[in-house]
């Protein structure tokens, strides 16, 4: 009897162990689902664009205002674009881009777009909360960029719901602020243009004297042209591009 009493212990705890495992994994999904906290989508939203396309502004405004130039000149391994060009001797040069700042901004939207950063960095989001059981769905977003004095800031209108269950967030826009001296940098670029059609030459000595907090960096290459990089001291982003202005034939200028 008391052998028997023993195995029926046994064999009831064995039961219930297995019973427990059984439901413990049955329960295991709801209880991380109650446990996981929905992470911030504005704060998340904020730092995967600003890490996705941050670089690409510095890369667009290195380059003089495109990402892929097609008329440049190498300089310091980088592509400068023409901002200026001519082929004709003694002449002054043409200005390719003469509403500069709205190619820039047009030109980092279609980047922008066309990379689609914010639906990656969406379903990356989207990713990590399946996790905890929530759902996340959103229309095609609409971007929209702009240069102001310190700042390159874009706009993200995009329908965002996540929902589980009977919990539903919803989201509508996102604003996301780049501190890049840009605006400034276009206000320079334009003046060295101008300055070098009207006067022949850009003096960049002088100006620096007037603007202590700028450093533009003047060379010219073999075919006559100049290439100008801006930056200002307390800065490591640049803006660079070309100009090729009142040249003599051979490339003299």
């Amino acid at each position: 009897m008391l052998k028997r009493g023993q195995i029926s212990i046994f064999v009831i705890i064995a039961l219930i162990l297995v019973f427990s495992t059984i439901l413990f994994f049955l329960l295991r999904p709801v209880i991380f689902r109650s446990k996981f906290e929905l992470p911030d989508l504005n704060g998340y939203m904020k730092q995967c664009i600003e890490l996705k396309f941050g670089p690409i502004i510095d890369n667009v405004s290195a380059k003089g205002g495109y990402l892929e130039p097609q008329l440049a000149v190498i300089y310091h391994q980088i592509p400068r674009a023409y901002l200026c060009y001519t082929t004709e001797p003694y002449a002054a040069c043409e200005q390719l881009v003469p509403m500069l700042k709205d190619h820039i901004e047009s030109e980092l939207k279609s980047v922008m777009q066309d990379k689609a950063i914010v639906q990656q960095c969406l379903e990356e989001f989207k990713e990590q909360i399946s996790r905890g059981g929530y759902v996340l769905t959103y229309s095609r977003p609409e971007i929209d960029v702009k240069i102001v004095p310190e700042n390159v800031l874009v706009s993200i209108n995009t329908s965002v719901v996540i929902s589980r269950e009977d919990e539903i967030t919803k989201f509508n826009h996102f604003d996301i602020q780049f501190n890049h001296p840009l605006y400034d940098y276009i206000i320079i670029a334009k003046k060295i243009i101008s300055e070098s059609i009207i006067n022949h030459y850009f003096d960049p000595a002088s100006y620096m004297i007037m603007h202590q907090s700028v450093i533009i960096d003047e060379s010219s290459v073999s075919d006559g042209s100049r290439v100008y990089v801006i930056r200002k001291r307390n800065s490591n982003k640049e803006f660079g591009f070309a100009i090729r202005n009142y040249v003599f034939p051979g490339g003299v200028v």
